[in-house]
């Protein structure tokens, strides 16, 4: 049916638009993943550390004798030299955000449900906000 295709097309398009790095400063979906997701590892650590532990044994076995707090750092540390290494800015400022923009994409996060359900941990308004300023420089 052509109009229910419609509506599932524009549902499906609906939190990129929401997402005002997408939607406002037209970084691409891929991109502001990146940037942001070193971020989000670090802040999840203590909820996943066991994970990244089973990741960094079958990656880099020679890092065997780590405990699982050395590992996961190693791992976070690892998708951040990734980013950098494929030079993706690490500051949203290259893509023209601001500092003065950040309450609007602390309470733009805040409205993420389908990332939000699905985080390791909760994320409260102050936890977007530090993510956040982890990846915007001062003007």
């Amino acid at each position: 049916n052509q109009k229910t295709d419609l509506r599932h097309r524009k549902k499906n398009l609906q939190p990129q638009h929401g997402n005002p790095l997408g939607g406002k400063y037209h970084i691409p979906h891929g991109v502001s993943n990146a940037i942001l997701f070193a971020h989000v590892m670090a802040f999840n650590k203590d909820a996943c550390a066991g994970r990244l532990r089973v990741l960094c044994d079958a990656v880099y076995p020679e890092r065997a004798a780590l405990g699982t707090e050395e590992k996961a750092d190693y791992m976070i540390g690892r998708i951040a030299a990734i980013v950098e290494n494929t030079e993706i800015p690490i500051h949203l400022n290259a893509f023209g955000v601001k500092m003065a923009d950040l309450d609007l994409l602390v309470d733009a996060g805040s409205k993420q449900q389908r990332l939000l359900v699905n985080n390791r941990k909760k994320l409260s308004l102050e936890d977007i906000r530090a993510i956040y300023l982890k990846v915007l420089k001062e003007e």
